[in-house]
């Protein structure tokens, strides 16, 4: 991109934070979270199952604007993939696929997801409040995470099994350009060897993940973050607005509070 094109988008990126009150207002929350959890260094750290992660980039505001929905209104039909996904996924091994919708209702509780066009879930109703973006080593409720999704984010599940050197080259994609992105360990839906990349209404799996799929996830991933079927910038849920798990490292630029 180009020093004006650059420029351009970043512009774009202030306006669209700077209306992200009043977006948010329409999805259940009125702010940002101004106590995101979880680590705030600024240096490499190490997991405890040894995955390194780099500093994540600060703010990353070109990639935090919405870029229009890319499943229409995300109620119906499954949507078409990126010709260039498809390409990638197939070079890598990897399987990339799109589903119907099962829903987008705000719902209390805890919604039945066994019935899923997929598991992990990539529509459905879910919980008024997403998850704060950023990389964590526990698991998080897919009510949350799909609310993540319909606001256009991109959530990777890594399995237990994922070599770390493989691991290691998600954390640092995701700590190169975070916005829209929640890393989680993989759920019991997900085979240990594989990872699983989720959008709304589409998927990518990889099994067994390698360390060279990441160029199949990064394909995905720069499709689809930011065109859930609401057009939201990627930042936090107000640190009022519900009980969820906290990132382990969560994404700085998310927390508008």
């Amino acid at each position: 991109m180009d020093r004006r094109g650059l420029l351009s988008r970043l512009g774009l990126a202030a306006a669209a934070l700077a209306g992200v009150a009043a977006l948010l207002v329409g999805c259940g929350g009125g702010g940002s979270s101004s106590g995101s959890g979880g680590s705030s260094d600024t240096k490499t750290q190490t997991t405890a199952s040894g995955v390194v992660i780099p500093p994540p980039v600060t703010p990353d505001d070109q990639n935090r604007v919405p870029l229009g929905s890319s499943v229409g209104d995300g109620l119906g039909a499954a949507p078409a993939i990126d010709p260039a996904v498809t390409r990638a996924a197939k070079a890598a091994g990897c399987r990339v696929q799109s589903f119907r919708s099962d829903g987008a209702n705000h719902v209390v509780g805890d919604p039945d997801y066994s019935h899923s066009q997929s598991l992990p879930p990539t529509s459905g109703n879910h919980n008024p409040v997403w998850a704060n973006w950023g990389f964590y080593t526990t698991e998080v409720p897919y009510k949350h995470l799909i609310h993540n999704l319909e606001h256009g984010g991109i959530v990777v599940y890594v399995g237990s099994k994922v070599p770390v050197a493989a691991q290691n080259g998600i954390a640092a994609m995701w700590a190169k350009s975070p916005a829209y992105m929640v890393i989680v360990p993989a759920t019991a839906d997900v085979p240990a060897s594989s990872v699983v990349v989720t959008s709304w209404q589409r998927w990518l799996v990889c099994k067994p993940y390698k360390a060279s799929d990441i160029s199949a996830v990064l394909a995905f991933r720069n499709a689809f973050r930011g065109r859930g079927r609401e057009a939201v910038a990627g930042v936090n849920a107000p640190a009022n607005a519900g009980d969820r798990p906290k990132p382990e490292f969560p994404d700085p630029g998310a927390d508008r509070g």
